[in-house]
């Protein structure tokens, strides 16, 4: 638990940066050529740029919103959407304690070529109270 709190909390503090940097950008063929190949009815898609030339297309697929991020033409994390009740038990016991009186905005569960050697999964949640809003990655260990 304690380790999951320490990396929502460095997650935190480094997404702020992170979410600040995205811009438009123009895609490389390359990417253009990975995303259509892994995703060929993908339809409005939106590419932007993040940091140190990687790259995000986002879209949505069967009524779920999915990002794809890229380091040149290689996918290195995927983010689909998912049911807010489905987030695992010990990811809910954290917002309860640490975000009272907020509430799960958007859930994505994270697929990472970083996860998979640990058999750890990702969850980007983001949670709002008011006008205040706070987007985080927290992480279930061990899971296959």
């Amino acid at each position: 638990m304690k380790k999951m709190i320490v990396l929502c909390l460095m997650v935190i503090m480094s997404l702020s940066i992170y979410a600040q940097t995205k811009k438009a950008v123009k895609v490389s063929e390359k990417a253009k050529a990975a995303f259509e190949k892994l995703y060929p009815n993908a339809k409005q898609v939106k590419w932007s740029s993040h940091y140190e030339g990687t790259m995000e297309a986002s879209f949505k697929q069967k009524d779920k919103n999915i990002s794809v991020m890229f380091k040149a033409d290689t996918v290195f994390e995927e983010r689909v959407e998912m049911p807010k009740d489905k987030l695992p038990e010990a990811v809910k016991n954290h917002i309860k304690e640490y975000y009272k009186h907020y509430s799960i905005v958007h859930a994505y569960e994270i697929h990472s070529s970083v996860f998979k050697k640990d058999n750890n999964v990702g969850y980007w949640i983001t949670v709002k109270k008011g006008n205040a809003a706070v987007s985080m990655v927290c992480f279930q260990e061990g899971r296959k």
